[in-house]
């Protein structure tokens, strides 16, 4: 993260350990996980939830759902005082925690493409397992905590119902009601179990986020900033954090907006105070209400209300806006908070007015025509963000940020530049850092990639695996990196990306990363004492950030497996709004001068293609794309290799192949993982196949919501008929009408 030349501080280096050997996940399942056990594929708790629900369905708990808090209240006091004197005996069929448990019953979850969230985990709801969460614990800024100057206030009003976990989720809807949805969808409710175990979490990865956002809350500045090089004030003597080893507090904005990041990742937000339980009344709060409250409150009132830049401490660092940025944007999507609102659109405009001629951003607001493809990175999520907040974006800019990556990008090689520096436009190397920061990139760019280049941005990671130790390794052109030794380069900033970059790419690249990933992650964090929580900054970039940086980004790296739907599986323009033409966006500065910011519809849409080329000119490639045969695209649906199978499957209906048709129908039939709904929207690309109309509406007689949802899609995208559901009688109806008019032409 620092410029091209400059040098790492030199510090005392922290020294993880010399064990060469590969590191195992420690530790025990936590008890407040929901909807896991230790082995991934064991028994859930919520199935075995369920099991006894059956059980007891002829006894108490049914009066216990239907009680009203008093009586619950009564109950539980009563047999506290029974326990107390030691008068009953419970065998093991008296589950007392089980009979007084009470489950909240939100709205089903929602937003979830392929509808693995609809009904929890594997179709059945996981809302009344034991809550994950840290223990609450007093807050002792709750009570004093002045009411913000920016943000509305989130403080519970008397009688209100507090949660120490982020209930279920609906698409479209916000976490100040039931929970994110669009691409959030997977941060809270029964969905996150899932989703847990489906891509390789479970209640370990769990504790360690519970303990590692324990810990950020504690060492939270009174102004709500979370300080690189004071945060050890919080530390009680004797047992200090910090030592030495403190980060740099021109930080201070990036650090901070990371912690935010790692709290909204995990289903956390400021503003929940309409999250009800069914059958009760009053505002919902959780232990960190007021903790994300105070972060963001201290960003927005630190904005430069003319710019719209954030950065605290005034350096004009697009690094820190570009973090600060996304993390004001993603509360603002997770909440729809207007009191957020025009704090977001600013900052989307001052990206939109820092962007280089070369389509990139580098580390100044200031035109140099150099754009960083680390910086470049942070602006594409935060515009991505933006999107799927419903803020203005403008096509321009989206489409000249894709010019940016598609210049960076070696086709040949796969390796992906650190900068285009200067005039035409000189691409410096990379290295397995900035693969990753690529891939990830133009994954939220939507740029479609073909598995050619997949499969080298893919080995190229793969062969740098993740380590959480002092050896930073060697990177081209990235300052104190270039003139070391070695083929690859480390750092937590890396894992990161790569970790970002497999998620989205899915299949076994990801279930290879992430086990190593884990392995040298998990048994880092340190187990005991005030530290307890937080990772020690022995990673090269750690000198940076220090231990608030170290310990957010590795919160995040472990709650990959909700905190953003997969690329692979709901597609990247999932849940975005329609970008802004030129005019559309000349209105909105201008009524953003006026203090005006409303709700903009863009009528934009991406640039149809895969490799945009000069700024301006985004239809015209940069290089010529190599086909693959057909037959060999054909002989990948049957690949065992999940990903394989989907970019045979998506490249096949990217050119129309009317000749495959047999084998994508067979292909979507036969597949027995999340990828079915997939594969099955893609034959939307066929609306002139009878046979493929045929058997989408045959498909809509499916059990399955999400394959019915996904078959409605394609019936809508082939016919361009979106007046019918899903009555697959409806359709059949349409189609011979369809057909008998074709027969009298």
């Amino acid at each position: 993260m620092g410029d091209d030349n400059a040098k790492a501080p030199t510090r005392k280096m922290w020294r993880f350990g010399k064990n060469k050997k590969a590191l195992q996940p420690q530790g025990k399942v936590p008890a407040g996980v929901k909807g896991l056990t230790k082995a991934i594929g064991g028994e859930l708790a919520s199935e075995r939830a369920q099991k006894w629900d059956a059980e007891e369905s002829r006894n108490v708990s049914g009066w216990i759902n239907r009680s009203p808090a008093w009586a619950i209240s009564a109950a539980l006091h009563i047999v506290a005082g029974v326990i107390l004197m030691n008068v009953v005996y419970f065998t093991q069929h008296d589950r007392l925690g089980q009979v007084f448990r009470m489950t909240l019953r939100a709205a089903s979850p929602g937003g979830m493409h392929q509808g693995d969230q609809d009904n929890g985990v594997n179709g059945k709801d996981n809302e009344d397992s034991k809550p994950a969460g840290p223990e609450k614990e007093k807050d002792p800024e709750v009570a004093s905590d002045p009411k913000p100057a920016n943000i509305k206030p989130a403080l519970p009003e008397v009688g209100a119902t507090t949660t120490p976990f982020p209930l279920k989720v609906l698409a479209g809807e916000v976490s100040g009601k039931d929970g994110p949805g669009g691409i959030y969808a997977g941060r809270g409710g029964s969905g996150r179990g899932e989703m847990l175990r489906q891509f390789g979490g479970d209640g370990q990865s769990e504790q360690a986020v519970i303990d590692g956002l324990a810990w950020l809350a504690k060492h939270q500045s009174k102004s709500g900033a979370w300080e690189p090089g004071r945060f050890d004030d919080n530390c009680p003597r004797g047992d200090d954090c910090g030592g030495d080893e403190k980060g740099e507090q021109m930080y201070s904005g990036a650090t901070t907006a990371l912690a935010i990041l790692a709290y909204l990742g995990a289903g956390y937000s400021h503003f929940d105070d309409h999250l009800r339980p069914q059958d009760q009344g009053g505002p919902v709060t959780h232990q960190y209400t007021a903790t994300i409250k105070k972060a963001l409150n201290w960003l927005c009132r630190e904005q430069n209300e003319k710019t719209g830049e954030l950065d605290p401490e005034g350096d004009r660092n697009m690094y820190v806006h570009g973090i600060a940025s996304l993390a004001v944007i993603e509360a603002y999507s997770m909440t729809k908070d207007p009191a957020l609102k025009p704090h977001a659109q600013r900052a989307v405009i001052h990206m939109v007015d820092a962007q280089q001629d070369s389509g990139g951003w580098n580390y100044t607001p200031e035109n140099m025509s150099r754009s960083d493809a680390s910086i470049t990175s942070w602006m594409v999520m935060g515009l991505r963000s933006a999107r799927a907040a419903g803020l203005a974006v403008p096509k321009r800019t989206w489409d000249r940020s894709r010019f940016c990556m598609s210049k960076l990008t070696d086709y040949q090689t796969g390796n992906v530049g650190y900068c285009i520096q200067g005039s035409p436009g000189r691409v410096t190397r990379g290295c397995n850092c900035m693969v990753a920061v690529g891939m990830a990139t133009r994954a939220y760019l939507a740029m479609p990639d073909d598995q050619q280049i997949s499969e080298k941005f893919v080995d190229i990671i793969l062969k740098a695996p993740p380590r959480y130790d002092d050896t930073p390794g060697a990177c081209p052109n990235w300052g104190g990196l270039q003139n070391r030794k070695g083929g690859a380069h480390w750092s937590l900033y890396y894992t990161y990306y790569a970790t970002l970059a497999l998620f989205h790419h899915g299949g076994k690249p990801w279930e290879e990363w992430n086990q190593k990933m884990r392995a040298c992650t998990l048994p880092a964090q340190r187990k005991s004492g005030h530290a307890k929580g937080s990772w020690d900054p022995v990673v090269w970039d750690g000198a940076w950030g220090g231990r608030v940086y170290t310990t957010a980004f590795n919160v995040m790296n472990l709650e990959v497996y909700y905190r953003y739907l997969p690329c692979y599986q709901v597609g990247a323009e999932f849940g975005l709004q329609k970008l802004v033409t030129d005019d559309e966006w000349d209105k909105v500065l201008g009524d953003a001068r006026k203090g005006k910011f409303g709700d903009v519809q863009g009528t934009a849409d991406e640039a149809p293609v895969d490799r945009p080329g000069k700024p301006g000119e985004p239809d015209k490639p940069v290089a010529p794309r190599v086909d693959r045969p057909t037959d060999d695209l054909v002989k990948d649906l049957k690949s065992d290799d999940m990903m394989t199978r989907r970019n045979a499957a998506k490249e096949l209906s990217n050119r129309h192949e009317l000749s495959a048709v047999e084998e994508l129908i067979q292909a979507s039939k036969v597949e027995k993982t999340s990828l079915r709904p997939v594969l099955i929207e893609y034959l939307g690309a066929f609306g002139d196949s009878d046979a493929i109309l045929a058997y989408l509406i045959e498909t809509l007689d499916n059990a399955e919501d999400r394959i019915q949802t996904a078959a409605l899609t394609a019936l809508r995208k082939a016919t361009g008929e979106t007046s019918i559901g899903k009555d697959s009688r409806g359709w059949r109806s349409w189609l011979a009408k369809q057909r008998e008019e074709k027969s009298k032409k």
